[in-house]
């Protein structure tokens, strides 16, 4: 954690500032350790030593919001920015509860462009509002301010060093997803785009001779198009310094010192998932022929990247290529599969308990009457779909699947006759064992909710979000058969989306 300006105020003594880190230093850490109090304690020491400082108001707003509060954080993060409005961390971590935690878009746009007016922010950083202001303008229904904003980063100077620079032989060969770039990929290698990129005039050697006489309307227009001319050669120079800064700094640190190869990785790492987020809102905004360029392109450069093959595939089936999503789902099922398990997953036996648990404590009187028939419904539990579901057109993450027949026509609709749970599916989107059961609930009366067509006012009895104001759903002229929908495969979104309707039940 920087400890922002307060080295620099005048009244403060080698010991003073000393004590100061000290106490910010052990509230990060202590609330690394989920030791609130003891984190808050030292935050309000920081503040007595230095008032005017806005680095322990930005840890008591982490503080406030890891303890659950977003209220109380965003206060914190206020009152930093009054203290310092050209420190930019607290505008964007105000951004992200106003949007994520409070579902305040407006308030949320209005942090990132307050953000994005730092002078001192850095390419990456920038990048990252640019992203979130898009997400919130996509929240607000403005969508055609999002795709004007998507459109200005489509070719931006860090994403196409990510995707389009020259990559190390040896990071080719091994398949590796720390693509470090080479030194000349920084600056030369580097295409961008036109709003960005204009070549300079390069002037021409002549003859010298004299020149034709010129009347004084001539004179006038020569001197004018000299003007332009000098203007866009020096925009032109501007925008190529500004693109050679921002990708340096996936080489250098903001002292211009050489970052080490993790550095370096986790860098490009973030571009990479800012190259997700970009294409994760094409396809939120119906236009996966947008998304789909920059999503191959990742798919090629990061090839054990499950992320970018599963939005890959979310694309190539959003434009109808059903062979071409498969293909790269089957991707994403064998990547998926490569990590281990956590050892606080609970065993099939548990996750099947637990089911029943949800279905007979469920306040809907058809859900809870599942576990109640005299056939009870068949729960079966597996790690992940099988591979013919994933050629059915199912989406290789999803977390629970309504098993029905299929139905003989419009007048005899799909019976539910079991539901199926994926434990690695579900795995992905918590971080601890009560996470899980949480996603777990939300999957299980989710998918049920689904097939049985529940109305928003019985869905709000169950905690789950309102179809009509849900953007989990693509708003598209429905051709038979209906369009599928996406799902969000990033956990820290406010919403999931199911991908695909499964075709059986469509």
């Amino acid at each position: 954690m920087s400890i922002g300006d307060g080295e620099d105020l005048d009244d403060s003594g080698f010991g003073e500032t000393s004590r100061y880190a000290a106490h910010l230093d052990r509230g990060w850490s202590l609330l690394d350790r989920a030791d609130y109090e003891a984190a808050r304690q030292s935050a309000l020491q920081a503040q007595r030593i230095r008032p005017d400082a806005p680095d322990a108001a930005v840890l008591l707003g982490a503080i406030a919001l890891a303890e659950g509060d977003p209220v109380e954080s965003l206060r914190w993060y206020d009152q930093a920015i009054e203290l310092d409005p050209d420190y930019f961390e607290p505008y964007a971590a105000a951004a992200q509860i106003a949007l994520f935690d409070l579902g305040d878009a407006a308030r949320a746009l209005q942090f990132c462009d307050d953000g994005l007016g730092v002078e001192s922010v850095s390419a990456i950083d920038a990048l990252d509002l640019e992203l979130l202001g898009a997400e919130c303008l996509v929240s607000l229904g403005r969508d055609e301010e999002a795709r004007a904003r998507l459109d200005a980063l489509r070719e931006h100077p860090l994403f196409a060093a990510i995707l389009r620079a020259s990559i190390e032989a040896g990071d080719i060969e091994a398949g590796d997803e720390d693509m470090s770039l080479n030194s000349s990929s920084s600056q030369s290698e580097v295409d961008l785009d036109s709003s960005v990129k204009r070549r300079r005039r390069r002037p021409i050697a002549r003859d010298e001779a004299p020149a034709p006489a010129r009347n004084d309307d001539e004179d006038d227009a020569a001197d004018e198009a000299e003007a332009a001319e000098a203007a866009e050669a020096a925009e032109a120079a501007e925008a190529a310094e500004a693109a050679e800064a921002a990708v340096a700094e996936l080489d250098e640190d903001e002292d211009g010192e050489p970052l080490d190869e993790e550095e370096r990785s986790a860098q490009v790492q973030r571009v990479l998932q800012f190259i997700l987020r970009m294409c994760r809102l094409w396809l939120d905004l119906g236009a996966p022929e947008s998304a789909l360029p920059a999503l191959r392109a990742a798919a090629e450069r990061f090839p054990n990247n499950g992320d970018a093959w599963h939005l890959l595939s979310e694309a190539e089936y959003a434009r109808g290529d059903a062979r071409a999503a498969c293909h790269a789902a089957l991707r994403v099922y064998r990547l998926d599969q490569q990590h281990a398990p956590p050892k606080w997953l609970p065993s099939p036996a548990q996750l099947h308990r637990k089911v029943v648990q949800i279905l007979s404590s469920c306040p809907d009187e058809t859900l809870r009457e599942l576990g109640q028939r005299r056939a009870a419904l068949v729960l079966l539990v597996h790690e992940v779909p099988s591979l013919e579901l994933v050629l059915e057109g199912v989406d290789p993450r999803i977390s629970a699947l309504s098993l029905a027949t299929r139905g003989g026509g419009d007048d005899e609709p799909p019976e539910l006759t079991g539901l199926a749970i994926y434990r690695r599916n579900l795995v992905r989107l918590a971080r601890s064992a009560e996470q899980f059961d949480h996603e777990l609930r939300f999957a299980v009366l989710e998918e049920l909710a689904n097939f049985f067509q529940l109305s928003d006012a019985r869905r709000e009895r169950l905690g789950l979000p309102p179809l009509a104001g849900d953007l989990d759903y693509v708003d598209e002229e429905p051709p038979p058969p209906p369009p599928p929908a996406v799902e969000d495969d990033e956990p820290a979104a406010p919403r999931r989306r199911r991908r695909k309707k499964k075709r059986m039940h469509s």
